[in-house]
């Protein structure tokens, strides 16, 4: 999560789209390998009888999968964002966008929080 918040500093001071879209999708490849992993941890968890562990980490996989979502989408979001206002004339700013920016980045602000809270 640190690297994808770096990679967005950097988008949005440097202005390189691909370079951020080729670092996400490095990163996104990276999670697919953590996690097929701890899946087969959790099958072979199952199939020696440790069904409360594996379950347990079943949850935590989900939860993890919602947080990575939900970052995504606040990235996603920023990044939008950003390309938009650099678009807009300066005289001509528009504040609801801005304020519907904020207003989604508050919430998805408070769901991570939610989720990391059930993580912990």
């Amino acid at each position: 999560y640190k690297q994808m918040e770096n990679f967005l500093k950097e988008f949005l001071e440097i202005k390189n789209l691909v370079e951020y879209e080729s670092c996400l999708q490095e990163i996104t490849l990276q999670f697919v390998k953590v996690s097929n992993g701890i899946r087969q941890i959790e099958t072979t968890l199952k199939e020696n009888n440790l069904i409360q562990i594996s379950d347990l980490i079943r949850k935590l996989q989900l939860l993890e999968k919602d947080k990575l979502q939900i970052t995504i989408q606040i990235h996603l979001r920023k990044k939008n964002y950003f390309v938009d206002t650099q678009q807009q004339d300066s005289l001509n700013e528009d504040f609801s966008a801005e304020l519907n920016f904020d207003k989604f980045i508050q919430q998805q602000t408070l769901n991570l929080t939610n989720i990391i809270d059930e993580i912990n």
